[in-house]
């Protein structure tokens, strides 16, 4: 049903009826229009109709505006991440400038005349450095590739330290043995006089000539080992060296003697002294220190002459070697075989002897008796024959045995090969 509004009152009232009914005032006939706010029975106002929005259009208006918002947010944050990336490039001098800047350099460069040539080269390798320039050498390297660790040698042995030769050209392989077995640090062979012997990379030594003796060092990190080379042999000047035709000079050579102690039982007894590694045709003085206990000839015989100690000297080259003599002569009568072995006073020619080379020999004889048999406790240092030949073999200490008439009689041997 249709209501009217009293303009009078505002009382609302049915459009059928001609009056208001509050006010009695005529209803006059009303104009189309739109919508007034007019008033409710008792004269307040009536809220005018509002229009509505559907719900869905205010739904979709919320995901546009909160997409805007958001596309907002990220174009603000990656202008903001540009920003502090074009300061961090300014403020970097170790970054390369771009190739419009160093355009734009050159020509003012090209512009401005009055500038020192060294200042703008000085500038420019100042200001313009690549990161090539500026890196340190470790941050050159490449990390992915690992440095191979050292293992340091802790152990350095030969197997050889004393080696003789008798010719020239005649070589040894020399062996170092290392600890520990994984050990990168390498091996190193060197002679000390080539001229006298040679060694290579693989420590294979060649004798090149005679008449001394030199070392081999053989070098692994810290360790070092040497090898003692005696050429035993005549220098030969046609095989060339430095020296003369006497072979090595005395301060590269080092000399010794066959023996350093001998002794004799019996007046009229000879040795003969020998020095090693002297060349064919050398110079030897000899001398004794007490002609009426030992004498000495031009060849290095020494004869016993009356019981005592006493010196026998070779000089050679400015050195001088020293042999002891023991004349141990005990009375003018000699003892028969027969008695010496009843009575046990069987005695060996010799008791203690030193040799320094592996070939160098020496002949015992026994006094007051016969000897049955001759034998060695190592062989490895030294060798006897029936005659009482005994021939060094290699380095070491032994004893040599000669049975006489049920005794055993014994000599010292030391073999000194350093």
């Amino acid at each position: 049903m249709e209501q009217i509004v009293c303009e009078y009152c505002g009382t609302s009232y049915d459009s059928s009826l001609d009056q208001c009914p509050l006010c009695g005032r005529q209803n006059e006939p009303q104009e189309e229009s739109k919508p007034t706010r007019g008033r409710k029975a008792g004269g307040a106002r009536l809220a005018q109709p509002e229009d509505k929005i559907p719900k869905w259009l205010q739904i979709l208006i919320c995901i546009i505006l909160g997409l805007v918002v958001l596309i907002g947010a990220v174009f603000a944050f990656s202008q903001l991440e540009v920003f502090s990336q074009e300061e961090t490039l300014q403020d970097d001098p170790n970054l390369t400038l771009p190739i419009e800047d160093q355009d734009n350099r050159e020509d003012s460069e090209e512009n401005n005349p009055s500038r020192n040539p060294d200042e703008n080269d000085n500038t420019l390798d100042n200001s313009v450095q690549t990161s090539e320039d500026v890196t340190p050498d470790d941050q050159l390297q490449n990390p992915d590739e690992e440095t191979e660790p050292v293992i340091a040698c802790t152990r350095l042995a030969l197997d050889r330290t004393d080696v003789s030769f008798f010719e020239a050209g005649e070589s040894f392989q020399l062996n170092a043995d290392v600890s520990p077995s994984d050990c990168t640090e390498p091996v190193t062979y060197e002679s000390k006089n080539d001229s006298l012997c040679t060694v290579d990379e693989t420590g294979l030594v060649t004798a090149v000539n005679g008449g001394g003796s030199t070392e081999i060092v053989v070098t692994c990190g810290e360790k070092s080992q040497t090898c003692t080379i005696r050429c035993q042999f005549a220098y030969d000047a046609s095989l060339g060296g430095q020296n003369d035709a006497n072979g090595p000079s005395g301060s590269d050579v080092t000399y010794s003697l066959s023996s350093t102690d001998i002794t004799l039982f019996k007046g009229g007894e000879t040795a003969t002294l020998r020095v090693t590694n002297a060349p064919a045709g050398a110079a030897i003085s000899w001398a004794t220190s007490d002609a009426s206990i030992v004498t000495v000839d031009g060849n290095g015989t020494v004869t016993a002459v009356s019981a005592g100690t006493a010196n026998v000297t070779a000089t050679i080259e400015g050195q001088t070697l020293t042999c002891i003599v023991r004349c141990r002569i005990t009375g003018t009568a000699i003892a028969t075989e027969n008695n010496a072995e009843s009575t046990g006073n069987a005695s060996l020619s010799q008791t203690d002897v030193t040799l320094f080379s592996v070939g160098e020999s020496f002949t015992l004889s026994a006094e007051g008796g016969t000897v049955q048999s001759w034998s060695v406790a190592d062989s490895s240092v030294c060798t006897v024959d029936s005659n009482g030949t005994v021939t060094a073999t290699g380095a070491g200490t032994t004893t040599v045995s000669a049975m006489v008439g049920g005794q055993t009689l014994n000599c010292i041997v030391r073999v000194n090969l350093s």
